[in-house]
């Protein structure tokens, strides 16, 4: 299993994720880690409609994925790892499993609180995004916001010290 990309994506598998980050990874799976999704038959739906037909979609939720890394079940695919929240990552890096980045694509702007802030176009941190970006970054994560793939890649952790945020 080669992991190609861990997204945060409030939106999971969309137009931009389909069409996009997909095709330029070249992805044979996406594994969406979402709770919500895995439990609802019509989310699952929805979300292998968005995805592309030669692409093997799981929607699963976070205890599965910890147990399907542990005995190599997705072998030698290269994977696409899509999260609606922050909180499925620490709990990935808690559960053992290590990577260098995270790209944060869509994340803050759907529901928004007294104190939402906006990082990007795309990204916006509150009270509750914000502790977990920095634990995210403490256990060695580069956080990176990037909408498409041409993109450039903004530093999270950058962008929050220029706007003097936490």
């Amino acid at each position: 299993m080669k992991i190609l990309n861990i997204r945060v994506d409030d939106r999971l598998v969309h137009g931009v994720v389909a069409t996009n980050w997909i095709p330029r990874l070249n992805v044979d799976r996406v594994i969406v880690i979402d709770k919500e999704s895995a439990n609802n038959q019509m989310l699952k739906s929805v979300l292998r409609m968005a995805t592309p037909k030669n692409v093997n979609l799981s929607v699963i939720t976070l205890e599965k994925t910890l147990d399907n890394f542990k005995i190599n079940k997705y072998g030698n695919e290269k994977i696409m790892i899509v999260v609606k929240t922050l909180e499925p990552i620490l709990e990935l890096l808690e559960g053992g499993f290590q990577f260098e980045k995270l790209t944060i694509g869509n994340m803050g702007n759907q529901v928004k609180t007294e104190s939402t802030v906006p990082l990007t176009k795309y990204v916006s941190i509150n009270d509750e995004t914000l502790p977990q970006v920095k634990a995210i970054a403490a256990k060695g994560v580069a956080v990176k916001a990037q909408l498409i793939p041409e993109d450039e890649e903004e530093d999270v952790m950058e962008i929050l010290n220029k706007k003097n945020i936490g």
